[in-house]
């Protein structure tokens, strides 16, 4: 939408390339202190908070944040801090903590962690990277992690059925 938006411990600012405005938790955000902000396909901003557990959403409009909305399930998603969130090419939310990455698509939840192959489990706050071919790098405390899109496994193919009697 050709706006900048900024995250801080005096809230989340947007820039419209005239004038700034400041959101804060009166405006409806859980907390005051924002520590990442992505925007998804639909235009909806995306925002984690320093030291609180929770991300909230919102879709912004010249009125102001909108509606936002809190998500706190599924607990494992959220539960611990979140230090970058964006999205890749195909959508998934990736989120980068302290307990390593996690992505959330389609309602399922994976997490990656030292056990998974990343070189740390702490994430770097606002170190992610998405590339245009579904690829993510996230800076972790101790290195580099990418995934790569191509080396997923494709989704497991429906069983097939037979009717035997009806």
């Amino acid at each position: 939408s050709g706006r900048l938006w900024v995250t801080g411990m005096a809230g989340l600012a947007t820039f419209d390339g005239t004038s700034w405005r400041r959101f804060t938790k009166a405006d409806g955000l859980l907390e005051t202190h924002v520590e990442a902000i992505a925007v998804d396909k639909a235009g909806e901003a995306w925002v984690s908070y320093w030291n609180l557990h929770g991300i909230s959403r919102f879709k912004f409009s010249d009125k102001g944040l909108g509606t936002v909305t809190h998500i706190d399930t599924p607990a494992a998603l959220v539960s611990d801090n979140i230090y970058s969130l964006n999205f890749d090419a195909h959508g998934a939310l990736w989120l980068g903590t302290a307990q390593g990455a996690k992505r959330w698509k389609d309602g399922r939840l994976d997490q990656f962690a030292r056990g998974e192959g990343l070189p740390g489990d702490d994430s770097s706050a606002n170190a992610f990277w998405a590339d245009k071919n579904g690829d993510v790098w996230f800076g972790m405390s101790s290195g580099l992690a990418h995934f790569e899109a191509a080396a997923e496994p494709p989704p497991a193919a429906a069983p097939h059925a037979r009717v035997l009697r009806v």
